[in-house]
């Protein structure tokens, strides 16, 4: 189990922590930045938990971003 453990988070860090995805970020960061600035729109969904982190995201790009 430990072996799966180890192999998981493996993964997860290079995924998670890549430098592969910093351009896609700063899309999305570009993307936001125009919403707040339109005084548009910026709607996340989800099914499931997926909703719930969804929803979670909603309210953190609201309260903490301003958009």
């Amino acid at each position: 189990m430990k072996l799966f453990y180890n192999e998981y988070y493996d993964i997860y860090k290079k995924l998670a922590f890549s430098e592969d995805i910093y351009s896609q970020l700063d899309e999305f960061k570009k993307i936001a930045e125009l919403v707040k600035e339109n005084n548009a729109k910026m709607i996340f969904a989800g099914n499931g938990a997926s909703a719930a982190i969804s929803a979670h995201g909603a309210v953190d790009f609201t309260k903490q971003a301003g958009v």
